[in-house]
């Protein structure tokens, strides 16, 4: 199913810290056999993506190095469910 999260945390996800440099951890509540995480800015266009397989840890951290000042959608998707974070990118 999606989740909409408006307050930075949903069941089974956690994005930390909103706002942020560009630099955030995604907290998730159950080990993913495969997961996958975009970043969508608010023009729709993917600026990251980035895929994983067995992912054991509960954190991930992320950089998005060349992302500029701005309101960002983050799409994670992990065992079949959908989250999605609006972060603000304030350097």
């Amino acid at each position: 199913g999606m989740n909409a999260i408006e307050n930075n945390e949903s069941s089974g996800l956690k994005l930390f810290p909103n706002a942020n440099d560009g630099s955030f951890t995604i907290q998730l509540a159950e080990a993913c056999s495969d997961i996958e995480v975009d970043v969508f800015d608010m023009q729709g266009r993917k600026i990251f993506a980035r895929s994983m397989s067995e992912n054991k840890q509960d954190n991930i951290n992320l950089n998005l190095d060349n992302a500029s000042n701005g309101i960002y959608m983050v799409r994670v998707i992990c065992n079949q469910n959908t989250w999605q974070v609006k972060i603000k990118v304030d350097k």
